[in-house]
């Protein structure tokens, strides 16, 4: 017998997470001789994607966080001999690329890319000479080679790197092409190359589950070969332990054993909401796991399929119950398939039928009548309520004729002891309108259809009362905290549940009025204390209105009356400014405030009616009071006001308002990725944008957030590369020096930050800050730039642009002891924190 020479090292997969059994050397080329980076420990796990063999080892690789490639030596390869198959010669496509499994492609000509491996699948979009790709998986397909890859935004990709010819070679020899089974076990390891994509299973069976697969390419050591149910297989033992076996070719005259299959289906129990499938006859030969009941109907190509799982009866029969609401309550043809899932796993359809499902008759009934009140007010009353298709509730929108339905009120139909429904119409909740009433009926059916039942007008009229309304306002006990209404002469011939007292200030549209209940006194008369302090110690005009809630719970006004609030004298006028300080920032100062006391600010913007309002105590120096703003910290654009105030023990003084212009609040930082496959194969001097790519990926998200515009990652290694030294010419990576001039390109202000408590202030301020760390969980070796805002309790979150999943919170203090001391990141920088901001 003829024998061939291999090398064989460990049995392991082509890629996968790999635990070093003892302590072993890394490298960053698979070479004996080239220079150690450093040593995996024994118990370290690793995620490699590639397995190869050279220099008399195996070696397994991976890409560090750094995006830089290491090897790892494994094993040293043993030569064997092993028997090498004679082989007569049979059809196969060659003529392909000569290319490992895996690794990066650079294309040599515009190719097509596309989402299968098929010449006539749509094109995706080409790529272009010269692009570079990092591939996983080489294979033929409808006489192409083919690389496959994923893309960023996890989509297979398939390219068509060369046509292939047809040849001659040769196919392996077998003594006995009978299909019968056999076994023959190697007292040595053979060595198997798979010529195309096939199955690996726990036992040597045809319908056992696929474990995983091997693709064209890939070896295996094995020690038997065998045929069993009709194909031929070889076997292995796993580095786990666990023996394999591997499906390759079908024997010739082997058929499979057949099912012997029994099942009738029936429809029964049929109504306008469903029907039930009885499934009786039921057998299998290979014995049934599972019966399985696909229903759909006819429409909409299968939008409305379910597959029912029957449940066994006590007779042997098995039974579905269908709801038509569970198929969108089609009517019309209805599908009922039925299978049966194997004792091996596999289905087999059995039989099929079809059933009509008829258009309901739809009934529905209903009548309004009504019942007057003296007030103006009456009841609808909803008798003969019926409907054939289920009814879930009972509207009845009401509305007047006039205004053409501005006082619509659509009630909920209150069901009766005697089976009606009630709505009780009170013409205050109509602005007390009298006349006639539009009145109709809608139920609200179980499918949730609102269906239209019938229509009537009503006339509303009220007795004519003699009303007597009076009230009188006065204004005492003025303060400069406040002031008291005292309410006399309070009478109502509809009687008087409330007394409410609305008050408000002339400035600003009613947005500080407060609705007050005035307290009854001994002498009957009534009383209401206002606080300016509720009023945003607002002084000028205050407006005050006397309402009575009667017995009919009308709201009733009666009069209303002025009182003004003087302002409060300063010895001198306080004025007060903003300055921008960036990033949605400003600095408000008030000058020429009182000496005592605290100096308090409300801020808060026009959005929303004040509901973004935030008291500061401001900062004193001499006459002058200061307090930086985030307007991230408020709501939306526009006009923003500012109010000063004195507060001296309880007492609070209004002293100043100011208004001023927000164009910009949000600053949400969009993220991007420097291994997005749009940009991570772009070549920049020494280095590709994926693995030295992190500052302009920084600089991408930063510049986008504060100019409210897309920036991408290689429009900033653009300029970056074409504009100066700092990225990728004299080392990897852009210096910091790189960030202030990228930085002053797009009209922005860099500022290093040259200790921790200025990163933390930075960044309690909303700005961002860009971060160069190093011996972290972010980096190996090396630095890596990340991109910081936000703070909460001493932790920032870190935008990573290398590793999404490490995207989050972390402690500012750890960040800042991590921090990276390459001169390359320090140089004319300092500590490398540097804050960007718009101003």
């Amino acid at each position: 017998m003829a024998t061939t020479v291999q090398a064989v090292g460990k049995d392991i997969p082509s890629s996968g997470y790999y635990t070093y059994p003892e302590r072993t050397e890394v490298k960053n080329s698979p070479s004996a001789s080239a220079p150690l980076a450093f040593y995996a420990n024994a118990g370290d796990r690793v995620y490699y994607d590639q397995v190869l063999t050279q220099d008399g080892y195996q070696w397994l690789s991976y890409k560090s966080y750094s995006g830089i490639r290491r090897y790892a030596n494994i094993a040293k390869l043993e030569v064997k001999e092993v028997p090498a198959p004679s082989v007569p010669k049979t059809q196969s496509g060659t003529g392909g690329k000569d290319i490992p499994s895996s690794g990066y492609y650079t294309y040599p000509e515009r190719t097509e890319v596309k989402n299968s491996p098929s010449a006539s699948a749509p094109l995706a979009f080409y790529a272009n000479a010269g692009d570079r790709v990092y591939y996983d998986q080489v294979l033929t397909q409808d006489g192409y080679q083919w690389l496959s890859y994923k893309s960023y935004s996890s989509i297979r990709r398939y390219a068509n790197i060369a046509k292939l010819e047809v040849k001659e070679v040769p196919a392996p020899k077998t003594d006995d092409q009978s299909a019968g089974d056999s076994e023959t076990t190697f007292p040595t390891l053979q060595r198997y190359t798979f010529d195309r994509e096939v199955a690996v299973k726990n036992e040597a069976r045809a319908a056992a589950k696929t474990e995983f697969t091997f693709t064209k390419g890939e070896g295996v050591n094995y020690d038997k070969e065998l045929k069993a149910d009709g194909y031929k297989w070889i076997s292995y033992v796993s580095y786990s332990g666990i023996r394999r076996y591997v499906m390759l070719d079908k024997l010739p005259n082997s058929q499979p054993s057949e099912s012997k299959l029994t099942g009738q289906i029936s429809v029964e129990n049929q109504t306008n909401q469903g029907f039930d499938v009885r499934i009786s006859n039921v057998s299998d030969s290979k014995g049934i796991l599972a019966v399985k009941v696909p229903i759909w109907t006819d429409r909409n190509d299968q939008d409305d399929i379910i597959w029912y799982d029957g449940v066994k009866q006590g007779d042997g029969t098995y039974k579905v119950a269908v709801k038509l609401s569970d198929h969108k309550n089609e009517t019309g043809t209805y599908n009922i398939h039925l299978y049966y899932v194997e004792t091996d796993g596999a289905m087999k359809g059995v039989a099929a039928q079809q059933v009509k499902v008829a258009e309901p008759q739809v009934t529905r009934t209903g009548t309004l009548s009504f019942s007057n009140k003296d007030n103006g007010d009456f009841d609808v009353i909803v008798s003969t309520v019926t409907d054939s298709q289920g009814l879930k509730a009972v509207k009845v929108p009401v509305w007047t004729d006039r205004n053409d339905q501005d006082d619509i009120i659509w009630y909920d139909g209150i069901k009766q002891a005697d089976g009606t429904y009630k709505v009780t119409v009170r013409v205050s909740d109509h602005k007390n309108e009298t006349g006639l009433y539009n009145v109709h009926l809608y139920y609200l059916e179980n499918d949730g259809k609102l269906v239209g039942i019938t229509g009537q007008q009503h006339r509303s009229e009220a007795k004519k009362m003699d009303k007597r309304v009076t009230g009188t306002l006065a204004i005492q006990n003025q303060t400069s905290d406040g002031f008291d209404v005292l309410i006399t002469n309070v009478s109502n011939s509809n009687g008087i549940v409330a007394v409410k007292v609305p008050v408000w200030t002339s400035n600003r549209d009613q947005d500080d009025i407060i609705w007050y209940d005035a307290n009854k006194q001994a002498d009957n008369s009534y009383k209401v204390t206002v606080k300016l302090s509720e009023h945003q110690y607002e002084t000028g005009t205050y407006m005050i209105h006397l309402y009575y809630v009667d017995n009919n719970n009308q709201l009733v006004g009666v009069t209303g009356t002025t009182y003004e609030v003087p302002a409060h004298e300063n010895k001198e006028q306080v004025t007060v400014t903003s300055t921008y300080k960036g990033t949605g920032n400003y600095l408000i100062t008030a000058h020429n405030v009182p000496s005592d006391g605290d100096i308090l600010v409300a801020v808060w913007s026009d959005t929303h009616d004040q509901d973004d309002i935030i008291w500061y105590e401001m900062d004193r120096s001499n006459l002058e009071a200061s307090l930086q703003v985030n307007t991230q910290n408020h709501n939306g654009t526009g006009t923003y006001h500012a109010h000063v105030y004195q507060r001296l023990g309880d007492k609070m003084t209004a002293l100043s308002g100011y208004d001023f212009q927000v164009n910009k609040s949000n600053y949400d930082t969009p993220y991007y990725n420097q291994r997005d496959d749009r940009w991570s194969g772009l070549k920049y001097g020494r280095g590709y944008l994926g693995p030295t790519g992190c500052v302009p990926t920084d600089l991408a998200m930063v510049i986008s957030s504060l100019k409210g515009q897309e920036v991408t990652p290689n429009q900033v290694a653009d300029y970056l590369y074409n504009n100066t030294n700092e990225f990728n010419k004299n080392f990897d990576g852009t210096s910091g020096q790189g960030i202030l001039q990228a930085a002053s390109h797009w009209g922005l202000v860099a500022t290093p930050l040259g200790s921790l408590g200025q990163v933390q202030t930075a960044l309690s301020q909303g700005y961002h800050v860009l971060a160069a760390v190093q011996n972290s969980v972010f980096v190996r070796n090396g630095s890596h730039e990340l991109v910081l805002k936000g703070y909460n309790n001493g932790s920032t979150h870190v935008s990573d642009p290398y590793t999404s999943e490490l995207s989050g919170w972390y402690s500012v203090s750890q960040l800042w002891n991590e921090q990276s001391h390459d001169p390359i990141d320090t140089s004319g920088i300092g500590a490398p924190f540097i804050k960007i901001t718009d101003a």
